[in-house]
């Protein structure tokens, strides 16, 4: 997932309204500012791995957002049990070093071990009691910042090792101060699923499915529908919850676990689903909700991206907002993102480059690219995680991104491009551009990324074959979703010569090589091979391209797979869609097309395999 660095501020500042601030840093780790000026930071891991050692155990699936040393400041360290994904040795002794003066709070059991560590400012709480505690000095007027913590229930377990399982509580907390006070569950179930029942549940789902196949309009989570007709087979949900909301809230804000619940028949019990955590909310009467224990780890058999969808379904089906009442905290929330900043010192600042996510709807695969010397933003499918349509298909999309590109203060020359849907998209970002009245952006280049040329679904021999190739639910809807609009739309038409029928300036990574590439001629260069100069054959516009007017294609450079996805199924004798052109230089361009490629580079790949890390 992308990674934005959060800005922690180095200053205690004065809330407004009692508010809360709030900073996801990834997992279950919260840093939460409260009205006082306390700073508290909830289950905080930073390390790659969460296991007793650095070369072993689940490897973190989204970066972490910050060092200890970054965060300025940290009064409290709450832990909610002493699993490896929530305490981290090398993370605690890291806060020990640059927040000596920090008070750790943790269920009963675990003080010897942070004694062992050499923490001595350690508190530890049975379920249902409370400490206060006074930050001498530190408040906004010179005084003391008090606050009261609470150690309450939750449905887990605990265990460092197969030989002190379940030797030291698990817990959730409730933290107060200022007048903001904050539930966090930490890591908890809400009820136990028989496996009976998961079992009958998720074949119910796969019917369900099934049946659905086709009809653009189904969103749902089958299989948490299932549980909610069969309530009766299922154990009674966990008390404790309806006991804090009862006895401790309501509550300002509620941190509360979403992912690693799948499979249900074994997670249930430990993990909560996302539908088990509106229940919590609302249980423990939050007036807010905060997503996490989330998109960091692969813990669980769902798509580590999938809970913010099934959370915005199980709102629904609760008759409760999907925006603002109970939201997903993303590390970043920004798009488009800036991926890379312009090294400073430049004379002349480099043309920065946007890029449009590809046909899955996600920009991860751009946050692998190596240094291109300037700014790079890169723009993902807002409609990503609920996965909803584009009612008025690329069009729409086309006019929201420039909406969005505009927004972020992007303005005057820009290159533009992305891998494979991202490339189009460009091209028609471009067009749209071009013909604004009085637009504050100039498209100067388009860079495609393994996009060949574009034949529109309804063209395509009905026996091309989809590739074998394992994606992600998320991304397989977005991809269906863009196979369904790119069914009748064509790239859009441009007015006269591409480049305006002059020749290009063409010039390779650190200067290393410039070429003045003339019109209807390319230069190319092969795998292991140098660079050759290619024609690229005449094309003469139709009428409604020369009716475009003065909106003239710029440049582009092309990317080249060179190897064929392979077909499911197993016949290679029928090339996948985006392999029609495979065996073509230009990718299909050539001949079809305005000439505007001015370079086409070959990778070692396929289609799919563009961004994999060997490449």
């Amino acid at each position: 997932m992308p990674v934005m660095r959060p800005n922690l501020g180095k200053q205690r500042t004065a809330a407004v309204d009692g508010e809360l601030r709030t900073t996801w840093l990834g997992h279950a780790c919260y840093l939460v500012e409260f009205p006082s000026g306390l700073r508290v930071l909830f289950d905080p891991v930073m390390t790659d791995r969460c296991s007793p050692v650095s070369f072993l155990g689940p490897k973190r699936f989204t970066e972490a957002p910050c060092t200890i040393s970054d965060i300025p400041i940290v009064d409290i360290v709450v832990i909610s049990h002493n699993h490896y994904d929530h305490m981290s040795y090398p993370t605690i002794a890291e806060i020990q070093k640059h927040h000596p003066n920090a008070h750790f709070f943790a269920p009963l059991g675990n003080a010897d071990w942070f004694r062992s560590c050499g923490i001595t400012a350690v508190t530890e709480l049975d379920w249902w009691r409370e400490a206060d505690v006074v930050i001498a000095g530190q408040s906004l007027d010179g005084a003391g910042i008090s606050a009261r913590l609470t150690c309450l229930p939750a449905q887990h377990n605990s265990g460092r090792t197969p030989f002190n399982t379940d030797r030291t509580l698990w817990a959730s907390w409730a933290v107060e101060s200022g007048g903001g006070k904050v539930f966090f569950a930490g890591d908890t179930g809400y009820r136990a699923i028989p496996h009976a029942v998961a079992a009958a549940a998720a074949e119910a789902a796969r019917i369900a499915e099934t049946e659905a196949q086709g009809k653009t309009e189904v969103d749902a989570d089958f299989e948490d529908e299932y549980y909610d007709s069969h309530v009766d087979e299922l154990p009674p949900a966990c008390p404790a919850f309806a006991q804090i909301g009862k006895l401790h809230g309501p509550f300002a804000l509620g941190l509360l676990p979403i992912g690693a619940y799948e499979p249900r028949g074994l997670m249930a019990s430990i993990h909560a689903s996302p539908a088990d955590a509106v229940e919590i909310f609302r249980d423990t009467r939050c007036g807010r909700g905060l997503a996490m224990h989330w998109g960091t780890w692969v813990m669980g058999d769902e798509d580590v991206r999938d809970p913010p969808r099934r959370l915005r379904l199980a709102l629904a089906r609760k008759g409760m907002p999907a925006e603002g009442l109970f939201d997903v905290s993303m590390l970043n929330d920004k798009n488009p993102m800036k991926v890379q900043t312009a090294p400073r010192g430049q004379a002349i600042r480099p043309t920065p480059l946007v890029l449009i996510h590809d046909g899955g709807g996600t920009t991860f695969s751009y946050f692998s690219l190596g240094s291109l010397g300037r700014d790079v933003w890169a723009l993902h499918n807002p409609k990503y995680f609920t996965s909803e349509r584009w009612d008025g298909g690329i069009d729409e999309m086309v006019k929201h991104y420039i909406d969005l590109i505009k927004g972020a203060g992007i303005r005057g020359t820009i290159f533009l491009g992305g891998w494979s849907l991202g490339g189009y998209l460009s091209m028609a970002i471009a067009r749209a551009l071009a013909t604004e009245p009085s637009s504050r952006i100039r498209v100067a280049g388009i860079l495609l990324m393994d996009s060949p040329f574009l034949v529109c679904g309804a063209k395509l021999p009905s026996d091309t074959p989809p590739p074998d190739v394992q994606l992600p639910e998320l991304v397989q809807k977005s991809l269906d979703n863009c196979h369904d609009m790119l069914h009748d739309w064509e790239l859009p038409t441009w007015g006269g010569a591409a480049c305006g029928g002059k020749s290009v300036r063409f010039t390779t990574e650190k200067r290393a090589k410039s070429f003045l590439v003339p019109s209807r001629s390319a230069m190319y260069k092969p795998l292991g091979g140098e660079w050759t100069s290619v024609e690229t054959g005449s094309f003469e516009g139709t009428d409604s391209q020369q009716a475009a007017g003065r909106a003239i294609l710029p440049p582009g450079v092309l990317l080249r797979s060179v190897d064929r996805a392979p077909p499911k199924g197993g016949d290679k004798g029928v090339p996948c869609r985006v392999d029609v052109f495979r065996d073509e230089t230009m990718l299909g361009w050539d001949h079809k097309h305005l000439s505007f490629i001015k370079a086409v580079i070959d990778t070692p790949s396929h289609h799919y395999g563009l961004f994999n890390q060997e490449n």
